[in-house]
Parts: structure tokens; C-alpha cells; sequence
């Protein structure tokens, strides 16, 4: 095999389900190899290749798999050969290994995550599913995807720390939305973390195995005769995360709003039809109108170029230090929050607001 690899084997004859799981810039083949045991209870048998592009680090090496310009976009020839060379890659692999061709996943972190994303989406008939962790899909790496390729049954996770200070979010935002548009099923996760794998993120990638790769469930977004554009949505998904995704297939067959006011104009509609329905003592009619809002509510990010879970989660993260600023003040003057009347707590709460929105 032409590149240098570590390799995890669960026990048993195989074959197994794979992953073939690329480090990043200035890691080598050793980087990714501690995960295998902690994903999906360590029954993925996983190959780690090394980049072939040394990376001088002072004492010791690291390696890459195509070349870093700092302030420029990466040369997009050199990952496309990267792309390739990792292919043939996973081609030996398949080949030397007791590999299920059923159940093989491709996985990258920061550099690797492009890789793994290239090859996948270069082959998606070859693979069960991608992940990529910290890392972008450039425009330029479109030239890398099979022309005329279903990627519709190709499974994706991309997950992204907030505070990652190396890609920051904005370019994995944008690469969301670029893989949308090349319609692969695709799941977003954002963690308040830096460029790094958390022990929550290995716990969403298990479950992301276990549902797309071990259990999976079949999904298609181009339907056949009488089958819906909405068929293969796994109801097992997060709420919010289901309602966002019914939003993406409704405006992939022809359905949707066209633009964020009309989205707003709907929330309205939607709690007027509420308010009505607490008026007229109409608690069921008034959980199902509440129900029409959250979803119009899920829907509302994508307009504006965010996603519905991250959108939720900056708001709890706000709402929670909001929160734990009146506990602290109530606190100090020796109050219980539970004994204070509404005006009081608006005060506090309208302090606490002015003191974290102006903390830098």
C-alpha cells in the first residue's frame, strides 16, 4: 500500500464496517486511531492512512495531505490529487482488509475532513456515509464530486466547534449550505468548543453510525411514482433537527417561502390562530396552533443563513448566563428569585441583559 497507516481491528473474522479516518494538517496516522474503540462500542474496523506531505514541526514531523498557503484558499489541483491519492487509498484497503463494502464510512478531522468529504462525494455508491469534524468544503472542492452523481443516499455529518479559532464558523456555515446544495443527506451539529473532538461529539457520530451505517434507513429526495419527497425522514430525529429537514425537502420539490418575511408573516398568522384558541379555552387547538409556529419558528434560520440548532443552542447559552446574572444579584442582596414580584424580576432581568451585552 502506497501510504502509511494505523490500523484498528475489532475482534472476531469479519468482515467488518469500516471507517478509513483522515487526520489533519501536522497530525500523522496515530492522530485518529484512539477514537475507534469509542465509536459505535469499538466494532468499526479503522484504518488511519498518513498524509504524504511531510510537515516540518521543529523536533519532530507532521504530515499533510496537500499544501497550506497561509491567507489563500488551497490550490485546488493539489487537493484534487490529494482526493485521488486517498481514494486509491481506500481501494487497497478494501482490498487487504476483511472490510464490509456494505458499511464503509469515510472520516476526517480539519485538512482530513476535506479529503474524506472529496472522496466520498467522488464515489458516493462506494460508501455508507461521511463525517467531517472541523473542517470546510470549499467551493473548489465541487470539481471533485462525481458528475451526475445521486448524492441524495450518501449520508453526511458535519460537526463544528464555535470557538474553533483555526476554521472558524462561518466557513463551516458556508459549507453547510454548500453540500445542500448538492442535496446529500446531510445532518449539522455546532458544539461550544474549539478545533477539537469533544466526548459529545463521539457520542453523535456513534449515533449518526449506528442509525445511517449498522441500522439504516433508507432515504431518497428524488421520489418515484407515489412516494413523497418527504419519505425516508427518520422520525427517531431530534424535533428541531426533523422540522428543519422537512423545511429543506419541501423546498427541494417546489414548496417553500420565498423569503424571510413571508416566514415572519406566518409566525404571526400561527399565534394569532394561539392566542384565539386560549381565548376560546381550546387547550388542544391551542398545543396543535402552537405546534404550526415552532415549526414555521425551525425554518426561519435557514432564510437568514443559519441553522435551526445553532440558532437554539446560542439562544439557551444567552438565556442560561442571563439567568445565573440575576441569580448572582438576587443573591447579593439576599433575595429568593421565587419570592419576587414580576416587576422585580424585570429589573433584574433587563440588568442582566445590559451588563452581558456589554461585557466584551
Amino acid at each position: 500500500m502506497k501510504l502509511v497507516h494505523a490500523l484498528y481491528e475489532p475482534s472476531g473474522p469479519g468482515p467488518h464496517p469500516a471507517i478509513i479516518a483522515c487526520h489533519g494538517w501536522g497530525a500523522n496516522a496515530l492522530d485518529l486511531l484512539g477514537l475507534a474503540p469509542h465509536l459505535a462500542g469499538g466494532i468499526f474496523l479503522t484504518v488511519c492512512p498518513q498524509g504524504p506531505l511531510t510537515v516540518p514541526l521543529g523536533a519532530a514531523d507532521g504530515y499533510g495531505w496537500f499544501p497550506l498557503r497561509p491567507g489563500s484558499p488551497p490550490d485546488d489541483a493539489a487537493v484534487a490529487s490529494a482526493v485521488a491519492a486517498a481514494s486509491e487509498f481506500v481501494d487497497e484497503a478494501c482490498a487487504r482488509y476483511p472490510i464490509d463494502p456494505r458499511k464503509l464510512v469515510m472520516l476526517g478531522f480539519s485538512q482530513g475532513g476535506m479529503i474524506a468529504l472529496g472522496v466520498a462525494l467522488s464515489r458516493p455508491g462506494k460508501f455508507a456515509a461521511a463525517v467531517g469534524v472541523s473542517t470546510w468544503f470549499p467551493e473548489g472542492l465541487k470539481q471533485t464530486v462525481s458528475a451526475g452523481a445521486n448524492l441524495t443516499r450518501l449520508p453526511v455529518l458535519i460537526q463544528h466547534g464555535r470557538n474553533d479559532n483555526l476554521i472558524e464558523i462561518g466557513r463551516a456555515r458556508d459549507s453547510v449550505e454548500r453540500l445542500r446544495s448538492l442535496r446529500v443527506d446531510l445532518q449539522y451539529r455546532e458544539y461550544e468548543c474549539g478545533h477539537e473532538i469533544t466526548a459529545q461529539g463521539l457520542r453523535d457520530i456513534s449515533e449518526f453510525l449506528a442509525e445511517k451505517v449498522l441500522n439504516p434507513i433508507a432515504t431518497t429526495r428524488e421520489p418515484a411514482g407515489d412516494a413523497s419527497a418527504l419519505d425516508g425522514i427518520a422520525r427517531s430525529l431530534p424535533a428541531l433537527i426533523r422540522a428543519e429537514e422537512l423545511g429543506v425537502r419541501s423546498r427541494e420539490a417546489g414548496f417553500d417561502w420565498r423569503n424571510i418575511q413571508q416566514v415572519i408573516a406566518k409566525i404571526r398568522e400561527e399565534l394569532g390562530e394561539v392566542e384565539a384558541a386560549v381565548a376560546a379555552g381550546d387547550r388542544t387547538a391551542a398545543a396543535h396552533e402552537l405546534g404550526d409556529a415552532m415549526l414555521a419558528l425551525a425554518n426561519a434560520p435557514r432564510f437568514i443563513g443559519h441553522d435551526a440548532d445553532a440558532t437554539l443552542r446560542d439562544a439557551c447559552t444567552k438565556f442560561e448566563q442571563r439567568f445565573k446574572h440575576i441569580e448572582a444579584a438576587a443573591r447579593e442582596r439576599n433575595l429568593a428569585l421565587k419570592d419576587l414580584n414580576a416587576a422585580q424580576l424585570d429589573a433584574l432581568w433587563a440588568a442582566a441583559k445590559n451588563a452581558l451585552d456589554q461585557a466584551p
